[in-house]
């Protein structure tokens, strides 16, 4: 007698569990993943169509104040796919509307081009489906179709007003600018500031570059870079080798700050020309530009003020035969006069003050 045995074979099927947990509800009827940097249609039109009708649709959609829609790619669809969920297979926090059926990517199937990749909904899978027939459509931004989470850089800068420093003063802000990476990091390599005014080699001791990540600079902040011989008026201020990194998603804030020396003075001035986009150098990444302008005019005028009195009277208070630098000639003036004549020093400065010249009475 001869046995039969039956072997059973059990496939045990593994599936990828991606949480969704980077999804916010804009309130204007998007929601942006910010795990890809993408910006998604809440709700879709309602109505099924043909692949090529969907492609019409993302391309002519103008909502929420954006016109730049597109229908995704297979991999930007499936990324809203939550793989923990069935029917539908999607957060429904974010996306209430959603069709338990095939939605359209922009892929066209390399077997055969007559069909087009859709995922479907209600298990999360993707599938190869007739570019005539009817599926349903959910616009997105923010990226290519074919592409995925592209690095996008924008750029900005805050307005450094018109301004003037006293020489001796160290890191008087010249320009703020602000970097805005999505949905990665990136990494600075360097940056070019092209300068203008009447400035002199002498009124300068060193530009310096500061990272922040907010919009305040202050001593707790990153110098990243120093640039001491910093030439005349039109020089440009090269930065590089540098490797500071921006979050993603963040703001990156970058200050460059001149120190004013002690020789600086003839009301001469100094602004930084607005930059161009290739003026800052990224490991990868395109921009996008809002606001780029050129800095306020900074003055540079003088603190230094000297004062001799050859002789002096106490029964009045008055200074007699006075020998004055910078404002003037020799003449008779009380100690309240002088305080308020150099550049608005006044007498009263503690001695601790690097700004006082006025001698001790």
């Amino acid at each position: 007698m001869k046995k039969i045995i039956v072997l059973s074979c059990f496939f045990v099927f593994f599936f990828v569990h991606v949480t969704v947990a980077g999804l916010i509800d804009n309130g204007d009827g998007t929601v942006t993943d910010t795990d890809t940097g993408l910006m998604w249609q809440q709700e879709g039109p309602g109505l099924s169509m043909t692949w090529k009708k969907a492609l019409e649709y993302c391309e002519e959609l103008s909502f929420a104040g954006y016109s730049d829609w597109h229908l995704p790619s297979r991999e930007e669809l499936r990324s809203i796919v939550d793989y923990r969920k069935y029917n539908p297979a999607i957060d429904t926090k974010y996306f209430s509307d959603i069709e338990m059926s095939g939605y359209w990517s922009a892929a066209t199937d390399a077997r055969y081009t007559d069909y087009a990749w859709c995922v479907h909904f209600g298990n999360g899978y993707d599938y190869s489906g007739s570019k005539s027939g009817s599926r349903y459509v959910r616009g997105v931004r923010s990226g290519q179709a074919g592409s995925f989470g592209p690095l996008v850089i924008s750029v900005e800068t805050p307005l450094v007003s018109d301004d003037s420093a006293l020489s001796r003063t160290n890191d008087h802000l010249l320009y703020h600018l602000t970097l805005s990476p999505k949905p990665s990091g990136a990494t600075l390599n360097g940056i070019t500031f092209r300068t203008k005014g009447t400035y002199q080699t002498t009124d300068i001791t060193a530009f310096k570059l500061f990272y922040s990540d907010d919009e305040t600079l202050d001593t707790a902040d990153t110098e990243l870079a120093k640039i001491s011989e910093s030439g005349e008026s039109g020089a440009n201020l090269v930065f590089t080798g540098l490797t500071q990194t921006f979050p993603k998603y963040g703001k990156a804030h970058l200050f460059l700050t001149a120190d004013i020396s002690s020789k600086a003075g003839g009301t001469r001035t100094l602004s930084i020309q607005a930059p161009s986009l290739s003026d800052i150098r990224l490991a990868k990444g395109w921009f996008t530009a809002k606001d780029l302008i050129s800095g306020g005019v900074q003055t540079f005028e003088s603190a230094y003020c000297e004062i001799r009195a050859l002789d002096l009277t106490t029964t009045d208070g008055e200074i007699e035969k006075l020998t004055q630098g910078h404002n003037g000639p020799s003449s008779v003036r009380t100690g309240t006069e002088l305080g308020k004549q150099c550049h608005g020093l006044e007498a009263d400065r503690p001695e601790s003050d690097p700004r006082r010249y006025l001698p001790s009475l």
